[in-house]
């Protein structure tokens, strides 16, 4: 008696593993966006505006922008991103702002960081961008 292999299967059983596995990946990329949101909110700033972008082709990809507002003055905002996140100055001096940039690369995704810190008549505005890619 010979089996017969029956290809639909194979290929239903395949793409129901990578079904699986995209869900996978999304659920990680949740997680690491509302942990690290959380974690970057600067310590008595009012938030003003956010926004988020999540897609997911042709690969996962999660931003999210914040704009908060704060009365401490630009070296102490840049000091505390700079100790928490391991930032390190990008730009300087432009429009009396400060931009601060940090990226990760892990296996699976890689996680980008801007914040850019700007004098403005009402306090410091901070504009913080997050960025998470599935490789």
């Amino acid at each position: 008696m010979v089996l017969k292999r029956n290809p639909t299967r194979l290929y239903l059983g395949l793409g129901a593993l990578g079904f699986v596995g995209i869900l996978f990946a999304a659920a990680v990329l949740a997680f690491l966006a509302i942990t690290g949101q959380q974690r970057s909110i600067y310590p008595g700033s009012e938030k003003l505006t956010a926004d988020q972008v999540f897609k997911l082709s042709p690969f996962i990809y999660y931003r999210q922008v914040n704009v908060y507002l704060t009365e401490d003055y630009i070296p102490f905002v840049s000091r505390w991103y700079a100790n928490r996140f391991g930032m390190s100055p990008d730009a300087h001096g432009q429009n009396n702002c400060l931009a601060l940039y940090t990226k990760s690369v892990g296996t699976m995704f890689t996680k980008v960081m801007q914040v850019k810190v700007c004098d403005t008549i009402n306090g410091r505005m901070i504009f913080d961008e997050r960025s998470i890619q599935l490789k």
